[in-house]
């Protein structure tokens, strides 16, 4: 019997890459354009011979009410995520997180942690690389796995033994139907904790766990934050000195990271070497330079309004606004501007005209097209002002990932700063 992998990106080529290292038979179903002419592709449901089909793993961009997915449901076939596939593959200890916001940043931190401690550490799921291709470069490795709420509406044994959940606000309504379906995907990282195992989550969560795991909130008894300063009990991280930890949710996403790294063993010597080590991510709230006296900073990793209100927050100084893409059924009206309007609002993209009409006594100016949005900041922008590309949106309607749309700012700059591109 074969396993049908639905969709053939990231994810779906890194199970490809295990089953044929496993000599164990599989097809694949994408309805784009798949480059290996040697696999045995489908791109519309007819051409699925059923009876041959044992299982079905599905990429995460697979919408759950996709036909080929209720057509397997129909036939009493398994259906798995990626992330499953991987958990039943591995041999090492899983920590996963997951969260409205923060995710990658409190994922970073404990790998920066367990590297610290000298002990073999996998980073992946929904940042870099996926949870299968991780396994196959060592399945005993401690996996730290950062979950979206859409790799989890496909787990059925997947089982952390520490599990994080960050947050939860409103975001990806447009998949989920509402926020108490959104909520539910979430909680499904706990459903099969053991005894031995540990959940954490923000206060207000303990009793909507799951599952048998000892829960802690954050902040709570086992940590807090008192005066800008992290506390594990009674025990002050003193030594963390990492400017990049010093906003408020960073402390907080490193309160999670230590509480995770400390349920794992890990001293509190090697937890705040770790967190000084930490570099901050790409994409979030990342300094691409400074031309002509006008800074420029990319936060395109801001896919929600409230990743969007963290960095607006964060601003000191007068800024120009690049907000826009794929709207995700957020209310823009919600975002909270009492730290200092922007000299300029600047919207892109398939959301411009409904983000326009929230935040209309701002006097948007609406640009359909990204490059066109982030010329006209910088035209417009004067020495000691910032741009700041901050969407609130996913990136779909023009770009693949928020990565790339964050490459697309970044190499804008270098083009004006170079002289390569007059506006």
């Amino acid at each position: 019997m074969s396993t049908l992998i639905v969709g053939y990106g990231r994810s779906g080529k890194a199970v490809a890459d295990y089953l044929s290292a496993a000599n164990r038979p599989f097809e694949v179903f994408d309805e784009g354009q798949v480059g290996d002419t040697d696999l045995k592709v489908h791109s519309i449901l007819d051409s699925i011979r059923w009876s041959s089909i044992e299982r079905v793993v599905v990429s995460p961009g697979i919408a759950s009410d996709h036909q080929l997915l209720k057509k397997a449901e129909s036939l009493g076939k398994e259906i798995i995520s990626e992330i499953e596939f991987a958990y039943q593959n591995c041999d090492g200890p899983v920590v996963a997180v997951t969260g409205s916001n923060g995710k990658s940043s409190t994922v970073t931190m404990l790998e920066s942690i367990f590297k610290a401690a000298g002990r073999d550490v996998q980073l992946c799921g929904n940042i870099g690389k996926p949870f299968t291709r991780a396994v196959i470069e060592n399945s005993k490795a401690i996996f730290v796995v950062e979950i979206s709420s859409f790799q989890l509406e496909t787990v059925s044994t997947f089982k952390p033994r520490v599990a994080l959940l960050l947050n939860v606000t409103p975001d990806h309504l447009d998949r989920h139907g509402s926020f108490e379906a959104y909520e539910q995907a979430k909680l499904k990282l706990f459903r099969n904790q053991e005894k031995g195992d540990t959940a954490l989550v923000p206060t207000g969560y303990l009793r909507k766990v799951p599952g048998k795991a000892r829960v802690l909130e954050v902040p709570g008894d086992a940590g807090r934050i008192e005066n800008s300063c992290v506390f594990l009990g009674t025990a002050e991280l003193s030594r963390i000195d990492n400017p990049i930890l010093r906003s408020p949710h960073q402390r907080l996403n490193s309160l999670f990271a230590a509480l995770a790294a400390l349920e794992m063993g890990v001293s509190i010597d090697r937890i705040q070497s770790g967190l000084n080590a930490f570099p901050g991510l790409k994409h979030r709230m990342e300094v691409v330079g400074q031309f002509q006296g006008v800074t420029w900073i990319n936060d395109s990793k801001a896919t929600n309004t409230d990743s969007t209100q963290v960095a607006l927050k964060a601003m000191t100084t007068p800024y120009i606004l690049i907000l826009g893409g794929k709207n995700k059924d957020a209310d823009f009206s919600v975002l909270d501007f009492s730290n200092g309007e922007p000299e300029k609002l600047i919207l892109y993209g398939q959301a411009a005209d409904e983000i326009g009409e929230a935040l209309r006594s701002m006097k948007p100016e609406i640009h359909r097209d990204f490059k066109e949005a982030v010329l006209k900041a910088w035209s417009d922008s004067s020495p000691g002002q910032v741009i700041l590309l901050s969407p609130g949106c996913a990136s779909f309607d023009q770009f693949g990932n928020f990565e790339l749309r964050g490459e697309a700012f970044r190499d804008l700059f270098k083009e004006v700063s170079s002289g390569g591109l007059s506006v």
